[in-house]
């Protein structure tokens, strides 16, 4: 769906992630939890009514890792 943002986890073990999309200004526009199981598997966000810019994405696992990235939408 173009409308998604989709990942690839790998996960050691299955794994409650919490993520969160912010704007530049550090606004929260999502909060999330999923569980993924042991190895790979994808999951998706449905980022209909986000409008055009740039975001970033925290993503927290059960164990207090966390991963940071970012991405632009430009529909």
């Amino acid at each position: 769906h173009d409308k998604d943002l989709t990942f690839i986890a790998n996960a050691g073990a299955e794994t409650r992630l919490e993520i969160h999309i912010s704007d530049i200004l550090g606004n929260i526009h999502k909060s999330d939890k999923v569980t993924v199981p042991e190895g790979e598997s994808e999951f998706s966000l449905d980022m209909t009514g986000f409008s055009n810019g740039l975001y970033f994405i925290k993503i927290v696992s059960g164990y207090k890792d966390s991963w940071t990235g970012k991405f632009m939408i430009n529909r």
